[in-house]
């Protein structure tokens, strides 16, 4: 089963069924209810997930017990997205991507995978606070005057350092509940973006971009739902 999943990346269909009603025929059950495999299959399914988490979490501890300037994540994140590709109603890969993210400095990876676990079925209860605590290490930053993102795109002619300050900011700004300057800031995340677009090919992180967004407002009105409240969230719209 572990050479299968590393070839393919994630189960294939009624794989799981397949390998249960081989079993039990060994076993001598020939009769073997619907029920039973479709069951067998969610097991079968969460215990693969459940493992590559296990091991995406060793590795991570690794690297993270090793220390020095330049980590290894690979096996780490190669673990969490298997474990993503095979299970993608459950949010807890994209939060481990984005602790991740967080001790790399790459806050807005760490918003984006963040952003993404709330978005699922399953959310991991830890995302919430993890957003938190992504948006406070921006807001420290700033105020230190130090650069709110090490890491950007690899291709850096398509995403400067001020289009993802500024939006970053604009976040800060969402959470807070702060309006202050927020239209004047919308407005010029929007001029950059759109220039962007139209002088080159889109970067990977323009992408994330507007996942968070779609990712953003679907949170808001699951929220907004809970508490009872009937709201349009037309700034996240116009962005």
């Amino acid at each position: 089963m572990a050479q299968k999943l590393n070839r393919d990346g994630k189960l294939s269909s009624n794989q799981a069924g397949i390998w249960y009603t081989n079993i039990a025929l060994v076993a001598g059950d020939s009769v073997i209810p619907r029920s039973a495999v479709f069951v067998s299959e969610t097991v079968i399914t969460r215990s693969c997930h459940r493992t590559l988490i296990q091991l995406g979490d060793l590795s991570r501890y690794r690297e993270t017990e090793v220390g020095g300037e330049k980590r290894d994540w690979s096996p780490a994140i190669g673990y969490y997205d298997l474990a993503g590709s095979i299970l993608p109603i459950s949010g807890q890969s994209h939060n481990q991507l984005a602790v991740i993210a967080l001790s790399e400095g790459n806050h807005f990876r760490a918003i984006y995978h963040i952003f993404r676990s709330l978005a699922t079925e399953e959310p991991h209860p830890l995302s919430k606070g993890n957003l938190k605590v992504a948006l406070l290490k921006i807001s420290s930053s700033r105020e230190k005057g130090k650069p709110v993102q090490k890491v950007i795109d690899s291709n850096k002619s398509s995403t400067p350092d001020a289009l993802l300050d500024c939006y970053m900011k604009l976040l800060e700004l969402y959470y807070q509940g702060n309006n202050t300057g927020q239209i004047t800031l919308e407005d010029e995340v929007l001029s950059n973006f759109s220039s962007l677009i139209k002088q080159s090919t889109p970067g990977s992180t323009l992408h994330r971009i507007v996942i968070v967004n779609i990712a953003s407002a679907y949170v808001s009105q699951k929220r907004f739902q809970a508490a009872g409240e009937q709201r349009s969230s037309s700034t996240i719209s116009r962005l």
